[in-house]
């Protein structure tokens, strides 16, 4: 169980970050303290969304699993959006204003949940087969 959730929380930390990076370079925020930034509120955020998510699954009807996903993903743009534009109205950062913030943080974690929904599964199931393999040997 605790490999389990170490890959867990691993696989879909990574993923996001590395989604998201990609969407920030896309929004040109190209300066090593932005892309720290996103990676810095992505640690602040995917944990708890991925153990609420998680929890939802498992203690909670299915019909109920798609609107908790759906309600944390939403908090989780909030939460963004909120870090991101108090970092582009702070002092240390007039000259490398972080553009459009909101906007960010809406695609970022639209693109990351979204291909995250289509690779875990995957992901997920190629995990399993190489851990069946492993433990045969």
């Amino acid at each position: 169980m605790e490999i389990y959730l170490i890959r867990m929380f691993a696989v879909s930390f990574m993923l996001t970050v590395l989604i998201e990076i990609v969407v920030a370079l896309l929004f040109r925020w190209r300066k090593r303290h932005m892309l720290l930034l996103v990676i810095l509120v992505n640690l602040l955020t995917n944990p708890p969304a991925v153990l609420i998510c998680w929890l939802g699954r498992i203690y909670l009807p299915p019909l109920f699993s798609a609107p908790i996903q759906l309600l944390v993903e939403l908090m989780v743009i909030l939460t963004e959006a909120f870090i991101y534009c108090r970092f582009a109205k702070s002092p240390g950062w007039q000259d490398d204003r972080p553009l459009r913030p909101i906007r960010l943080a809406i695609i970022s974690n639209m693109c990351s949940w979204l291909l995250g929904m289509l690779c875990m599964n995957r992901l997920n199931f190629l995990l399993s087969i190489l851990m069946r393999i492993k433990r045969k040997e």
